[in-house]
Formats: structure tokens, sequence, C-alpha cells
């Protein structure tokens, strides 16, 4: 499992955004009852999402969970690509002349890169956390 510093780094360099590094980052406030999301989203404008996102998600409060989600989920969408974990994704340059049995075979394209796994950018409790009761 990635540390959340080493996941922000790697984060930070693929979506070029130095931004999302949790460095010195002030403990957000505490939420005693739960937001709309429209509360939410204004209350992540205002302190931002890094802070939010890095919180331990076991232990908040059923009030800060939405908002911990929300965090990382607005994170989450801002990189270009990745891929669900075990599933080894590519991005290829093609050959526009080769039919697709060509392709099939595994010849007429070159591969430009490999596209990070969802594990290798974010920290792995991040994906639990954004399907459990509520998250999507």
């Amino acid at each position: 499992m990635l540390s959340h510093h080493l996941a922000a780094l790697i984060l930070s360099l693929w979506i070029g955004k130095d931004a999302l590094l949790p460095a010195p980052v002030d403990v957000p406030p505490q939420v005693e009852s739960v937001l709309s999301q429209v509360e939410i989203e204004s209350l992540l404008d205002r302190d931002g999402v890094v802070g939010y996102a890095y919180m331990d998600y076991s232990s908040a409060s059923e009030a800060m969970k939405p908002i911990i989600r929300t965090a990382r989920k607005r994170i989450i969408h801002t990189v270009n690509g990745w891929s669900v974990d075990g599933i080894d994704s590519y991005v290829i340059r093609a050959d526009p002349d080769i039919t697709l049995e060509t392709y099939a075979s595994g010849e007429g394209y070159q591969v430009e890169y490999r596209i990070p796994q969802f594990s290798e950018l974010f920290p792995t409790e991040w994906y639990a956390s954004n399907y459990e009761e509520g998250g999507q």
C-alpha cells in the first residue's frame, strides 16, 4: 500500500498539479451535522479538498464521511486516466492502414505508455470509501 504522501506525489506528477501535495495541511474543522451536497461543495470550495481527502475515513463521524468522499472524488476526477487495479491498460499509437485482424494479432501499433492503476495514484482506502453507503 502506498503512503498518502507518495500517492499524492505520483498523482501530482501524473496530472502536473503541485497543489495536490498534502504538505502541511491544517486539519479541517469537524462537521457536527450532515450537510447537503450543495453545502459540501461550498465547504470544499472554501477550504480546499486536500485536507478533507486525506482524513481518516474509518474514524470519521457519519457527518464527515460524505465530505471526505466528495473531496476524494474531486481529486480522482482531475486525473486524465487510471485503470482499475489488476488491469493493465496502455495508450497506443495505431497505424490507420492496419485491419482489425492485424491489431488482434498484436501487430500494427506501438505502445506509447502504460496507464497507472488506481492504487498507484491514490491511497487504497479511497477506492473502498467511495463505494460504501452513499458513495458512487
